[in-house]
């Protein structure tokens, strides 16, 4: 006994509109997603201009961290493994670091010399934002990175930004 999956009307295409096996046309052209589903085509947070080019950026994928608190400062590890330093950003401000990482204009094959991606599931990019338990001072930040692993310490700034509300 065997399997032959029948399409309704003789097409996959012709639940959606397709006629005679062809994918759906609208006025612009086919019908469907241009992109990969899940992604737009556009940064997150912006629109395309009329006419405007929009570069795909890979998904950001979100790397792990820890976070260890002693008296006077906040050590962040996160790991970026296959990541250079110089591809790595990192910002701070009074509660919270900022991390990108990109690698996406460097493939991890050779196209020139004929080689092909078969599977590629590496990151290529990373985002996340960690919020700290307490107020830091970004201007005393540092970073280390080594072995796909960037160390972040920050100093705890001493100054209490909490006051209380009086209702008037």
């Amino acid at each position: 006994m065997s399997y032959d999956p029948q399409w309704p009307n003789g097409s996959p295409y012709a639940a959606f509109g397709g006629v005679g096996g062809q994918p759906p046309v609208g006025p612009a052209g086919p019908v469907g997603p241009a992109t990969p589903a899940g992604q737009s085509g556009v940064p997150s947070g912006a629109a395309p201009q009329q006419g405007e080019q929009v570069e795909a950026r890979p998904p950001a994928a979100i790397p792990m961290v820890d976070i260890v608190e002693s008296a006077d400062e906040l050590v962040v590890r996160l790991d970026a493994p296959g990541f250079e330093e110089d591809q790595i950003e990192i910002h701070a401000d009074a509660n919270n670091l900022f991390v990108t990482a990109d690698r996406s204009q460097q493939p991890g094959f050779d196209p020139e010399r004929g080689e092909r991606a078969l599977l590629s599931e590496r990151p290529m990019r990373l985002e996340r934002t960690i919020s700290l338990p307490a107020h830091i001072d970004p201007e005393q930040a540092t970073a280390t990175h080594e072995n796909g692993v960037c160390k972040i310490v920050v100093q705890k700034d001493d100054e209490d930004r909490r006051h209380e509300i009086g209702f008037q």
